[in-house]
């Protein structure tokens, strides 16, 4: 879409943009990708999110000939036609601009905390009773232990049940596939907001819900009680989960961080418009 700089606050680093469909837009700093610093009528190409103005690009006017021959009483009317018709009528910019793809690796925390849950993957996540291993690596891990599940389970359980239980441990795989995903979108330039929070989410969510789910039915399923703590360290007893190693609070403290930078980017937008609401024309 395109618009025009309405005002911009420097030293807060925010301000409005009011798009050709008439309403406000706010926007961060962090959002400019043009080297130049924002100022009160620059026309611009942006993308919308909801109230909120992302990767926006200044767009230089052209000055007809005609506008410049015009007394300078009317030079501030001719300026303005021109920026209004420059903005419609200018060809969009690129985004794969190589200065606009490093800009958002510095500035945009979304593309940062969701590298860094990738790295996370490949720290020690869970301890079965054979040792650690990596969330890389759990589900590699929990197939193994189902291959002992016959000789922890009863005569009248079905070995089975224990095997499809531990399967569980596949979910935690959605974490670092939205962490990719974020990373991609928000790399070539486009919005990764939603990605961003669903990652920053499930990050929080997935490493609480699935240990409790896996040990409450590996716990019926097998007759026996099998807890969070360990009971046993033999290869053959599975009786020892331990989720609570240093990759799981990582992975955790990441999703909090990307809630958190979430919140703090959209707080910051809706204090710049003038009555403090996101959507205020």
């Amino acid at each position: 879409m395109r618009g025009i700089v309405l005002n911009f606050e420097a030293s807060a680093g925010r301000g409005v943009i009011r798009g050709e469909d008439g309403k406000r837009y706010s926007f961060i700093r962090a959002d400019w990708l043009t080297d130049s610093r924002p100022t009160v009528s620059d026309p611009v190409d942006f993308e919308p999110i909801a109230e909120l103005a992302t990767d926006i690009y200044l767009v230089k006017p052209t000055v007809r000939p005609a506008d410049a021959l015009k007394p300078a009483s009317a030079a501030p009317d001719a300026a303005a036609r021109a920026a209004v018709e420059a903005a419609v009528a200018a060809p969009r910019p690129s985004r794969a601009r190589s200065e606009g793809t490093a800009s958002r690796f510095l500035t945009d925390w979304t593309i940062l905390f969701s590298f860094l849950s990738l790295l996370a993957i490949f720290l020690p996540y869970v301890s079965l009773g054979f040792g650690s291993v990596s969330l890389l690596d759990a589900a590699q891990a929990t197939e193994q232990v189902g291959i002992l599940a016959p000789s922890i389970v009863g005569p009248e359980q079905d070995p089975a049940a224990i095997v499809w239980s531990l399967r569980l441990v596949y979910l935690l795989y959605a974490i670092p596939l939205l962490a990719a995903l974020t990373f991609l979108v928000g790399a070539i330039g486009w919005n990764n907001r939603r990605l961003a929070f669903w990652h920053g989410l499930l990050s929080i969510l997935l490493p609480i819900a699935v240990p409790l789910a896996l040990v409450i039915l590996v716990a019926v399923r097998s007759g026996r009680e099998i807890t969070t703590r360990g009971l046993g360290f033999s290869p053959g007893d599975i009786s020892f989960f331990d989720f609570a190693g240093i990759g799981f609070w990582v992975i955790i403290a990441i999703g909090v961080a990307q809630l958190a930078t979430l919140a703090a980017t959209r707080g910051r937008a809706s204090a710049s418009l003038p009555d403090g609401r996101l959507g205020a024309a």
